[in-house]
């Protein structure tokens, strides 16, 4: 994304066509790479930490997993579109998935969570899934 950028906003400019149709390209191509690595990455990891060995729960796994990546993958674009250089992206990036991570339910029970920062745990996509993913291991 970093090394296009010049060369997108200088097509802008030009009138050849907007950034966005650049961004929604970038996206749908990096559909089969995301899908591949998330299919081999996430077989592997359910059978070998032994979760249920149902169909229905292997897919519902898969498909939160996918999502999650997709979420989380458009998350980072956000923030790299906001800042002008990588390092500038890097700083709340890495907080924000620290903060997401943390506030999961898994890291800081639900119960012990600061007052004023459980909110977080609504708008964490993170948390949804692996919310979304005990039920389907424990239910």
């Amino acid at each position: 994304m970093w090394a296009q950028r010049p060369i997108v906003e200088k097509h802008h400019r030009y009138a050849f066509y907007r950034p966005f149709t650049e961004s929604i390209a970038s996206i749908i191509c990096d559909l089969p790479t995301k899908l591949a690595t998330a299919v081999m990455f996430n077989i592997t990891l359910y059978f070998m930490t032994n979760l249920r060995r149902s169909a229905g729960a292997f897919f519902t796994y898969l498909v939160f997993m996918f999502a999650t990546i997709l979420t989380m993958s458009m998350f980072f674009r956000t923030v790299g579109s906001l800042s002008r250089t990588v390092e500038q992206s890097m700083v709340p990036s890495s907080m924000f998935i620290l903060i997401f991570s943390a506030y999961t339910g898994y890291i800081i029970p639900i119960k012990d969570m600061v007052s004023w920062l459980a909110w977080l745990r609504r708008l964490n996509p993170i948390a949804f899934a692996y919310e979304s993913l005990m039920i389907n291991e424990v239910s």
